[in-house]
């Protein structure tokens, strides 16, 4: 069984260092069509990639970015 995608451990923010946290929006309006899964910062409010369905996918995506400096 998957965990909860609040669970998912996350990686600090590459950008701000600040904590993330995984977030879920609905997709279709009335009907429910699935889910979209990214990354988000607490404190500086950066969003990793959409990832449709897939929680655990997203929370790879969001912990392999990297900021050039």
């Amino acid at each position: 069984m998957t965990q909860p995608y609040e669970l998912i451990p996350t990686n600090p923010c590459p950008f701000c260092g600040g904590k993330s946290k995984i977030t879920c929006v609905r997709r279709g309006n009335y009907s429910r069509k699935g889910d979209n899964y990214q990354g988000l910062c607490n404190k500086c409010k950066a969003r990793g990639p959409l990832v449709q369905d897939d929680p655990q996918l997203a929370a790879d995506k969001w912990n392999s970015v990297e900021v050039k400096k």
